[in-house]
């Protein structure tokens, strides 16, 4: 197994935020709608790039007066080529787009330059299906040829780590695991997690990791729970 790129270890005294909910805030907040549940196509829209600036400004504030870390993402949870297709896109004009959306988190970095010691930009992976579907369909092999589309193009804007969210099913996550580790991506996997400390498709968290780390040499760099 090829291994990425290690994500920063942690350090004493270094404590990363990161945001949550961008999507909500956005579309409830704010307003705007979200087709296919997806950001990046807001990036076309300057009144939405004006408020999505605002919320990770604000963010970033709070980062800033702190002293922390941040780690930086939340635009491109649905760029990946199934999705991309619905919305519309070719998938030259989705990678243009996740692209454009690493550039906007690096903009926003450089502002914050002075203030915030370490940030971190992440690009964000989401599910090929629907986050609470069971995707027991797909397996191990497709996933990886389905994810290493978008961690490609994620490679290629030098994120420095990508986040496989909301995903549900083992084989899934394996196989973005994989893809991410052959193309040099650091990756982490957040698991969707129903009652019982349990993913939807069966297995508890603690079964779910074990078999995702057996099957990739332990390659994603840390597991969170959605």
């Amino acid at each position: 197994m090829v291994r990425a790129a290690a994500f920063p270890e942690r350090r004493v005294g270094v404590e990363f935020l990161t945001e949550g909910g961008t999507e909500t805030e956005v579309l409830y907040k704010w307003g705007f709608e979200l087709p296919q549940f997806a950001m990046f196509p807001l990036l076309d829209n300057p009144e939405a790039v004006a408020a999505m600036k605002g919320m990770f400004r604000r963010y970033l504030d709070v980062v800033a007066r702190h002293g922390m870390a941040a780690l930086l993402s939340g635009l491109d949870y649905r760029a990946s080529p199934d999705w991309g297709a619905l919305l519309g896109y070719s998938r030259d004009s989705l990678a243009d787009a996740n692209r454009q959306a690493i550039r906007l988190l690096k903009e926003l970095a450089r502002e914050y330059a002075a203030d915030i010691a370490e940030i971190r930009i992440g690009g964000i992976v989401g599910p090929r299906g629907d986050a609470y579907s069971l995707n027991r369909t797909i397996t191990a092999e497709e996933a990886e040829d389905y994810h290493a589309v978008q961690l490609e193009t994620l490679k290629s804007a030098e994120v420095d780590i990508a986040g496989a969210m909301t995903f549900n099913n083992t084989a899934e996550a394996i196989g973005v695991a994989r893809a991410a580790a052959r193309i040099g991506v650091p990756l982490s996997i957040s698991l969707t997690v129903h009652g019982a400390a349990r993913l939807k498709s069966g297995p508890s968290v603690a079964e779910a990791i074990a078999t995702i780390d057996a099957a990739t040499d332990a390659s994603p760099a840390f597991y969170m729970l959605n």
